[in-house]
């Protein structure tokens, strides 16, 4: 993955942006980028977290919003996880 542009792009993003990863905002530009990524990992978690960004920006203001952005949240700290065992980031940041 490390020869992986768009993946190194990803994951930095990410990494650096710590709890803003809490915004679906924030994220949907990011879960974008780790999507596109060569890695077959990288792009199904992104493909997941794209997904589950969309679910949270719609349930913005229900009773839902929590729950997604948990869900979010949690599939954001996948990613770090493959960033991290590919050399690409050195620790998973607080979220």
């Amino acid at each position: 993955m490390k020869d992986d542009f768009v993946a190194g792009s990803a994951c930095r993003g990410i990494y650096f942006a710590g709890k803003k990863m809490r915004d679906p905002e924030e994220v949907i530009t990011k879960a974008e980028i780790a999507a596109g990524s060569r890695n077959n990992a990288l792009a199904a978690v992104g493909k997941r977290l794209l997904e589950q960004t969309k679910a949270a920006q719609a349930a913005k203001g229900t009773a839902d919003e929590q729950r997604t952005v948990d869900a979010m949240v949690a599939t954001v700290r996948e990613v770090l996880k493959l960033c991290a065992e590919a050399g690409l980031v050195s620790e998973e940041p607080l979220l």
